[in-house]
């Protein structure tokens, strides 16, 4: 996120309103990606399969909660 930040405010851009923004499907997306290439960098470190999967869905979890109606778990 905060390489996406920093791209962004580098090249004159934002994503608008941050709270609309990162309840977003491009936002949700960008997040989910995010937490699998987290996941291939920690195994490529030697990191035991199964700790990956645990620790890829845990942070998917948290930073891509399931909607419910249109909406995340968090009330956004």
């Amino acid at each position: 996120m905060t390489l996406l930040g920093l791209g962004l405010h580098l090249s004159g851009r934002s994503v608008g309103d941050p709270s609309v923004w990162q309840v977003s499907d491009e936002a949700r997306e960008f997040m989910a990606r995010s937490s699998e290439a987290w996941g291939t960098a920690y195994e490529a470190s030697g990191a035991p399969a199964d700790a990956v999967a645990a620790a890829v869905r845990g942070t998917t979890r948290f930073y891509v909660p399931e909607k419910i109606a249109g909406h995340s778990l968090s009330g956004e």
